[in-house]
């Protein structure tokens, strides 16, 4: 059976090549118009220079309206992404189409692949350290070349902790990556890389949340068919009720009034 084609290594013909610079703006951000496979080009394209990565769902567009880190570091982003259909359909709607979704996710397979190929090294932040080590051991199995510099799992509440913080920046540092899996949850993660991007200056900072447990093997992503009809939060919410009901029941609902106020604008305009 063929892999995914976001599993595969690249062909060299395409290594490093970030994709066409197309974007659209939609709920106030600049996101990038580009498939799965041309953002992971970009995104190893900025390998040594260093850059934030940041993927906006429904989840994202809510959080943006009240947290000003989270907008800080949308502001500071080198590449914005659609992670998810809503996105993607509300894009489409009010007629600036995204071609496709960009999950982290799957981002990040996507862009581990070209990592091995283009022989870039690749760090983790977060997670837990079960998830982490096996994260690091299904890394390896898939991309035996890859170079791995370890993986940080601070406490909860680290952030808060200046010693703690600094130590994990710290090792970081010293791993000199050019890849580091930001993967706190949102919005700390995106305002750690905020924080920590000049100390970080030559590494790609990607914020993908989940994407620890998804490598694990610890948390199992929706059918197929569930992430292309948009109901992947279903699936989530179906199995962590208890963690997920106020976010995806509560908080995310405000999304509606968010996007029809964009289809309004786009009719009126």
């Amino acid at each position: 059976m063929s892999q995914p084609l976001h599993d595969q290594e690249p062909s060299p013909a395409r290594l490093g090549v970030p994709g066409q610079a197309r974007s659209v703006v939609l709920l106030g951000q600049r996101l990038e118009s580009v498939t799965l496979e041309e953002a992971a080009d970009q995104v190893v394209g900025l390998a040594g220079r260093g850059g934030v990565i940041v993927t906006m769902n429904v989840d994202h567009a809510v959080l943006l309206q009240h947290e000003a880190g989270l907008r800080e570091a949308y502001a500071i982003a080198a590449h914005r992404y659609a992670d998810g259909m809503p996105i993607v359909w509300l894009s489409r709607l009010v007629g600036r189409p995204l071609p496709e979704r960009v999950p982290g996710a799957d981002l990040v397979p996507a862009v581990l692949a070209r990592a091995q190929a283009q022989d870039l090294s690749v760090h983790l932040v977060g997670g837990t350290p079960e998830a982490a080590l096996a994260a690091r051991a299904a890394v390896r199995a898939r991309h035996p070349r890859l170079r791995w510099t370890g993986e940080q799992t601070p406490d909860f509440g680290f952030e808060h902790d200046p010693v703690a913080d600094g130590a994990v920046v710290a090792a970081v540092a010293a791993a000199r990556p050019d890849l580091v899996l930001v993967c706190l949850g949102a919005p700390k993660q995106e305002e750690w890389a905020v924080r920590h991007r000049a100390a970080l200056p030559g590494s790609v900072l990607l914020c993908v949340g989940a994407s620890v447990e998804f490598l694990a093997g610890t948390t199992r992503r929706a059918p197929h068919w569930a992430q292309r009809a948009g109901l992947e939060w279903l699936f989530r919410l179906l199995r962590e009720p208890r963690r997920l009901w106020r976010r995806y029941l509560v908080q995310d609902v405000a999304f509606l009034r968010l996007a029809a106020v964009e289809v309004r604008a786009r009719l009126l305009g």
